[in-house]
């Protein structure tokens, strides 16, 4: 999947809102072209720091470079890095196949959102669950079910070409 063709999609669900936080941010590709199209600061959270070099070398393509953070943390706790309903949107993708408890994170996410807050969940397009290679497969069941546990409610999903699908959900 190509990583714009997932930013245009993102984009076109969340429209031009305030707060976004990208979990799982990597090497910055979705913090910077979203803080482009949206012309204001996105956040950009990952366990790891070793992409945020790449991200901050990237702004400079964009012409973001004022316009993103990259904070390093763990998804299990946002506590002590964001208050309660503090951002409008908040991202994972391709992200939470690799977190080792997705309810727990998700509980964490629908905490910092504001009422009526989104959480977009984009990831490969899987048609059974598994665990490879220390990552697990979701299924969109999988994940529906995920977020109706930590209380979201369900607002559906889009597939992105033939293998990667976003699921929305909202608090």
């Amino acid at each position: 999947m190509k990583d714009y063709a997932v930013c245009n999609s993102i984009y076109e669900k969340i429209g031009n809102v305030g707060k976004v936080l990208d979990i799982g941010c990597g090497e910055g590709y979705l913090v910077n072209c979203l803080a482009k199209k949206l012309n204001r600061k996105v956040l950009g959270f990952d366990i790891s720091n070793e992409g945020f070099t790449r991200a901050h070398e990237k702004c400079k393509q964009f012409g973001t470079c004022g316009l993103i953070e990259c904070m390093k943390g763990d998804a299990h706790n946002l506590t002590g890095y964001f208050p309660d309903d503090y951002f409008d949107v908040v991202i994972l993708i391709y992200a939470l196949h690799h977190i080792e408890k997705p309810r727990v994170a998700l509980t964490e996410i629908r905490r910092v959102l504001r009422c009526g807050g989104k959480t977009l969940i984009g990831d490969y397009w899987f048609t059974e669950r598994k665990k490879k290679k220390g990552c697990f497969r979701f299924t969109v069941k999988d994940i529906q079910k995920l977020l109706r546990m930590s209380k979201f409610k369900y607002l559906g999903e889009d597939r992105v070409g033939k293998d990667f699908v976003i699921i929305v959900g909202e608090k």
